[in-house]
């Protein structure tokens, strides 16, 4: 594996773990889709979080003015 590669998946890591970037959201930085930021995440060992889990104690701001 290429160094920018390495680099770039140590990063997806990263931010998948302490930011909770969603797979969609970092598909659309790295320009992957979600199945392969899946598949990066899996090789690495770092379990997957349930679809929205990333939402889980935010306010809701919907109907708000």
């Amino acid at each position: 594996m290429s160094a920018s590669k390495q680099h770039r998946n140590n990063e997806v890591c990263d931010l998948y773990t302490t930011r909770r970037f969603s797979l969609r959201d970092l598909g659309r930085k790295f320009d992957l889709n979600h199945e392969r930021i899946r598949q990066i995440l899996r090789a690495r060992g770092i379990p997957i979080n349930p679809p929205f889990s990333h939402l889980a104690g935010r306010k809701s701001t919907r109907g708000q003015a």
